[in-house]
């Protein structure tokens, strides 16, 4: 069982795309997720999330790799065949453009994104503890929403 909660957020694929979402991921209210037909920059059309991110609240992703321990803020814009490395954050209301890399342990915002700083050590564990949060808080509820009753599960 994969474990990823995405709280009232849209995945939408097109036909021969693909999309993969690994675990510990937080996906925020209102995100909007897309996988396109074609990425322009050749890379293959495709939507990748690796383990223990954390995407806050009215994102929008297109096709792209988002790396592991990497935070998203509120209501950014990811745009198709970016790179997000291991460790990044983006700030809150940032864009990152097309093909865009963003290299690991780095903070980035603005529209279009600019360089802010370097992530430390005390920046990650601060992301970890976030991300052990929100995963706490969110699966207590996640069985809420499943379509078949588990009075069951709650044993």
């Amino acid at each position: 069982m994969v474990q990823c909660s995405a709280a009232t957020s849209t995945l939408s694929c097109k036909d021969g795309s693909y999309y993969s979402i690994a675990e510990r991921v937080n996906i925020g209210e209102n995100c909007v997720l897309f996988t396109a037909a074609s990425v322009p920059s050749g890379l293959p059309a495709q939507l990748t999330i690796e383990s223990q991110v954390a995407i806050q609240p009215g994102c929008t992703i297109y096709s792209s790799r988002i790396g592991k321990e990497v935070f998203i803020g509120a209501n950014s814009v990811i745009m198709e065949g970016s790179m997000l490395e291991n460790g990044c954050i983006i700030a809150p209301n940032s864009v990152v453009p097309p093909g865009r890399v963003v290299p690991s342990r780095q903070m980035w915002g603005g529209n279009p994104i600019k360089y802010i700083r370097d992530v430390d050590d005390r920046d990650i564990q601060a992301l970890r503890t976030f991300i052990e949060n929100q995963w706490d808080r969110t699966v207590p509820i996640t069985f809420q929403f499943l379509p078949y009753n588990n009075a069951y599960l709650l044993r």
